[in-house]
């Protein structure tokens, strides 16, 4: 099975374990580098419009990491629901034995632990373990881990996360506001402001969804 952003231009699949990848995508961050020098190249980089921003939104517009990261920490996992524990049900049920399962829990409160105390080595790490592991496919653990990547200097890897925490959950506001950071951070600023656009135009759609 495979899911296309066309945005993006990226896949992630499942194989016949039900484990979820996520291919790597350095090398389309390289090539909307490159498109967006081209265009600034032949012109000014866009300004940043005035909109209508929520305290995520925000704080992704001004890079303030600090009100990004205590953001993200208060939000927890609340996003998640309907969209990993679904992806999980069958596999959790069928397959995963409760040792699995209790590592694999483990593994998130390691990271989940690190990110709080902002130790974000070791919250890459165990997210990393996380994802790669493959049981859990969650938008939130690559929203941290992302965060913890910008919180890093790590750029194109915090750019890679935002996206696949799109492709993961397409419509979740948070996704484009974190590739939106990564995108400002990266001085792609045109890039930036038409995610950050798209980013507010799906939190209204998203806030009815959750009510």
């Amino acid at each position: 099975m495979g899911v296309c952003c066309s945005k993006l231009s990226f896949c992630w699949c499942s194989n016949s374990h039900n484990k979820f990848i996520v291919p790597h995508s350095s090398n389309l961050v390289d090539i909307i580098i490159s498109a967006d020098n081209i265009v600034s190249e032949h012109g000014e980089k866009a300004p940043k419009d005035s909109l209508s921003l929520t305290p995520l939104g925000e704080a992704c517009s001004k890079l303030d990491l600090t009100a990004i990261h205590g953001i993200l920490d208060d939000i927890e996992y609340k996003d998640d629901e309907g969209i990993a524990k679904e992806l999980l049900f069958q596999v959790w049920t069928s397959q995963l034995q409760e040792r699995l399962i209790q590592e694999t829990l483990d593994c998130k409160k390691c990271g989940d632990t690190a990110f709080k105390a902002k130790d974000f080595a070791t919250a890459i790490k165990f997210y990393t373990q996380l994802i790669d592991d493959g049981t859990m496919v969650s938008p939130t653990v690559f929203a941290r881990r992302c965060m913890s990547y910008l919180m890093s200097n790590m750029l194109q890897e915090a750019l890679t996360d935002a996206m696949q925490a799109q492709v993961v959950s397409p419509e979740w506001p948070t996704a484009f506001y974190l590739q939106a950071a990564a995108l400002f951070s990266l001085g792609m600023d045109n890039d930036a402001q038409e995610t950050l656009k798209d980013g507010t135009s799906l939190e209204a759609k998203w806030n009815t969804r959750i009510v």
